[in-house]
């Protein structure tokens, strides 16, 4: 397990065999409608545009 430096509690992260398991499972049995607004909110278009995010956050350089 993989635990944060700074609090101790553990990180969770996504692994590939994980999102091919999940992807199995919806295409066997359905999606619930958690996963269907899941992945409509995955295809639409990201509310901050990038521009807004490269003022608010010196981290990040568009290229």
């Amino acid at each position: 397990m993989i635990t944060s430096n700074v609090t101790g509690l553990p990180k969770h992260r996504l692994v590939n065999h994980n999102v091919e398991e999940f992807f199995d499972t919806v295409k066997r049995w359905g999606a619930s409608n958690d996963t269907k607004r899941l992945a409509n909110i995955a295809n639409t278009a990201p509310f901050v545009p990038d521009a807004e995010v490269e003022r608010g956050c010196g981290a990040y350089v568009i290229k």
